[in-house]
């Protein structure tokens, strides 16, 4: 809002202003007043403002991949209020609260909200490609000067994790699930290697088929060690493998009461460095509110 003072003859004048990205302004309300104290000119430009909103639409397009609460990826045009998703620690996070800050969460979209603005295409140093506005804003961490940045050449952004692809192939996929269902414990698929070892064979394959790193796992029938035989394959991996594994592999056991102690306990935090930007011109965005202020898209921490 912009006030001009005046009383008589020249009128008191109030205007509301939108200020549009492509730096264009347009008055889109009028109100004068002559002969009037300026405490009630206030109260009625206070009166005549109710209902109106200052919106940061730092925003997505619209097909960017969001991290849900379940794990998987949703594009961004998908997401509904009342929906799950996987975000860090609340904006008004402090350092003196360390655990806080290094722990994946679940948050709650609150609000949904779409626009048209100017995209732009940030590449990455490790050669990850992510579109945003030009004033969207992305969690750096490197300091508490600049927790959120916006995306210029030489900032940093917090990467969380990578977005995983097709599964390589849905039917090793699924007989993996079953097995899991029916032996799975944690990262490990138990099976004896002596009294099954086709069985054994073909779960450490199907694993390293479908791009996960294994090691067996020993089961010692003394504590002297002696006897000790293979009883089972772990995939290894961290957090990656936790989301890889949940997204490719059907295992109710492993989705309802497994994957969050990978995905929820493990510290998430490597950054990546913005070495080009490119405008891709005007389209269609839309950005999410959630209870923690900030999501996971593109497998990057980023604010509402």
């Amino acid at each position: 809002r912009a006030v001009d003072w005046g009383y008589f003859p020249d009128p008191a004048v109030c205007l509301w202003i939108a200020v549009l990205p492509n730096t264009r302004a347009i008055v889109f309300k009028e109100m004068t007043w002559k002969r009037t104290l300026a405490d009630q000119v206030a109260k009625e430009i206070k009166r005549a403002s109710e209902g109106m909103h200052i919106i940061d639409t730092f925003c997505l397009p619209l097909d960017a991949p969001v991290w849900m609460a379940d794990y998987t990826f949703k594009q961004l045009d998908s997401v509904k209020v009342g929906d799950e998703v996987i975000s860090g620690p609340p904006r008004d996070w402090k350092p003196d609260k360390p655990r806080q800050g290094r722990r994946l969460q679940k948050a709650t979209v609150t609000k949904v909200h779409r626009t048209r603005k100017e995209v732009l295409k940030v590449t990455m140093a490790s050669g990850r490609v992510l579109y945003c506005t030009p004033d969207h804003k992305w969690l750096s961490g490197r300091s508490l000067q600049e927790k959120w940045v916006e995306p210029k050449v030489g900032k940093k952004f917090c990467h969380v994790i990578d977005i995983p692809g097709p599964c390589p192939d849905k039917e090793k996929a699924a007989w993996l699930g079953g097995v899991y269902d029916g032996e799975g414990c944690r990262t490990l698929i138990a099976q004896s290697r002596d009294h099954n070892p086709d069985v054994y064979r073909q779960i450490e394959t199907y694993l390293n088929d479908l791009g996960f790193s294994t090691t067996p796992v020993y089961k010692r029938t003394k504590p002297s060690g002696v006897g000790a035989y293979e009883s089972g394959v772990r995939f290894k991996g961290g957090i990656q493998s936790a989301v890889n594994f949940s997204n490719w592999i059907p295992a109710l056991r492993w989705r309802a009461k497994y994957a969050w102690r990978y995905i929820f306990v493990s510290k998430y935090r490597t950054y990546d460095e913005v070495v080009k930007i490119e405008s891709c011109g005007v389209r269609s965005v839309g950005c999410i509110t959630t209870t923690t202020g900030n999501f996971v898209a593109y497998g990057y921490m980023t604010s509402n």
